[in-house]
């Protein structure tokens, strides 16, 4: 008998796998390309439901403070930071000012603050001070080389040129300053294009409103802010046909209104969607600063280099006309080089307008002479005092 074949015998140890009819198997190939897709739901109705508790989970173990003016938490304020402008508006401001976010009061042309409308000194000298909290830190630093000096702020945070020429407008006839200061921030300078501050602070939005100027053949257009104090906007803020028609009025005009940002929706309500909309957020404000500044410096297509030039040599004049000394001080803020200088030095020098540009003695590329939070330290803020006291000096001396 012949040996047997190994390949022969192997498959004959090796049971066979049962037949399946071919509608059998057409049943089973069913079943498989069934099982991905619901698989695939599970997997992302599973994470959907992970999401919600986190979601809901982060809401509880950071809720943000009440109180408008309260502090919260790192951990709060980041989960908080996406809220819709609107949102946080509307949690900043409340029926009285005493309920209301201390920020929210600031930089309103009709404030109802009392200010001095004269020296203290009966032989000092009242400051007219137009601009921001830089501006602020400079001539605070200025009353204290100088006792014999008043100093009457006029301010908003971060207040742009158009804020700062109109609130001079508004004040113009209310003291006897013999001098007065205009801060304009480099930073600053793009929100000429805006008539709200909460559209160009996302995260801590200001509700201050002020007029949009534009130069058109060699004429100022003006536009309206519609609002001009705080129970303006209060009022307004809780009548939703005034709400509604206000927004439309600020998208038309505002160019930084973004409605993704601005308006308020259920996503506020969401941990998640907050975290997506602040990085929306900073994705526009990223865009726009991109649209009117660069490493270059200010971009001259926005119009909004004219628009300055023309607003400084206009406040000089009207200054001037009042028989008082303008001094405007030409803020170059981290980031931004001397771009400002660059663009109103050689139009401050034909007007013969005395003004102190930073640029010369606190480069921003020197880290060392910024604080944390972006503003100059202090020994920054006396040299420009100094610069200030000198101005004002030479004047008197040609009196």
């Amino acid at each position: 008998m012949p040996p047997s074949n190994s390949s022969t015998s192997n498959s004959n140890l090796t049971p066979k796998a049962p037949e399946v009819s071919p509608v059998e198997a057409a049943k089973g190939g069913v079943k498989a390309s069934k099982s991905a897709p619901i698989r695939a739901a599970w997997l992302m109705l599973w994470v959907l439901i992970w999401l919600l508790v986190m979601d809901i989970g982060i809401n509880v173990l950071f809720p943000y403070p009440k109180a408008p003016d309260a502090k919260p938490s790192r951990l709060q304020q980041y989960f908080e930071y996406g809220r819709s402008t609107e949102g946080k508006i509307r949690y900043m401001v409340g029926d009285t000012n005493a309920n209301t976010a201390s920020v929210s009061l600031a930089g309103w042309m009709d404030d109802g603050k009392t200010r001095p409308t004269t020296a203290a000194n009966p032989d000092g000298t009242l400051i007219a001070v137009y601009g921001q909290s830089f501006t602020q830190h400079a001539c605070n630093t200025w009353s204290k080389q100088n006792d014999s000096l008043t100093m009457r702020m006029i301010l908003g945070p971060g207040a742009p040129l158009n804020h700062s020429y109109a609130m001079y407008l508004e004040d113009r006839d209310k003291h006897d300053a013999k001098v007065c200061v205009l801060g304009i921030l480099a930073s600053s300078l793009p929100y000429l294009d805006t008539i709200a501050g909460m559209t160009w602070s996302f995260e801590r939005p200001y509700t201050f409103m002020f007029p949009r100027y534009s130069v058109v053949d060699g004429k100022l257009n003006v536009i309206d802010p519609t609002i001009h104090s705080m129970q303006q906007f209060r009022d307004t803020l809780n009548d939703p046909a005034k709400w509604e028609k206000l927004i439309s009025h600020v998208s038309e005009h505002d160019a930084f209104f973004d409605p993704t940002t601005f308006n308020a929706c259920i996503t506020d309500q969401s941990a998640i969607g907050r975290m997506l909309r602040r990085a929306w957020g900073q994705r526009h404000m990223q865009a726009m600063q991109a649209k009117y500044h660069t490493v270059d410096g200010f971009n001259p297509q926005t119009g909004i280099i004219d628009t300055a030039r023309y607003l400084v040599v206009d406040w000089a004049k009207k200054v001037r006309e009042d028989g008082r000394l303008p001094i405007v001080y030409v803020i170059n803020d981290r980031g931004f080089a001397d771009h400002l200088y660059q663009e109103l030095g050689d139009t401050l020098k034909q007007n013969n307008i005395p003004f102190v540009s930073t640029h010369e003695y606190a480069p921003t590329a020197d880290l060392a002479n910024f604080q944390s939070d972006g503003h100059f330290v202090h020994a920054v803020d006396e040299i420009t005092a100094q610069k200030f006291e000198a101005i004002f000096k030479a004047s008197l001396a040609q009196e």
